[in-house]
């Protein structure tokens, strides 16, 4: 849980899954700052591009 713990914006939650724990993002919150990738000792986590729906 070092991903969550490093979150500034706490946007990583555990859910408890059969087998442990399964994170989730809440993307409202995510800044995208990547201290979560860096605290991964898994190297599980990964930043991408999202595409943004412009309305007209």
């Amino acid at each position: 849980m070092s991903c969550r713990d490093a979150c500034t914006p706490a946007a990583i939650c555990f859910d408890l899954a059969f087998g442990g724990a399964r994170p989730s993002i809440v993307m409202d919150t995510c800044t995208g700052c990547g201290d979560c990738v860096q605290a991964c000792p898994a190297d599980a986590i990964q930043l991408c591009a999202r595409e943004v729906a412009h309305e007209p």
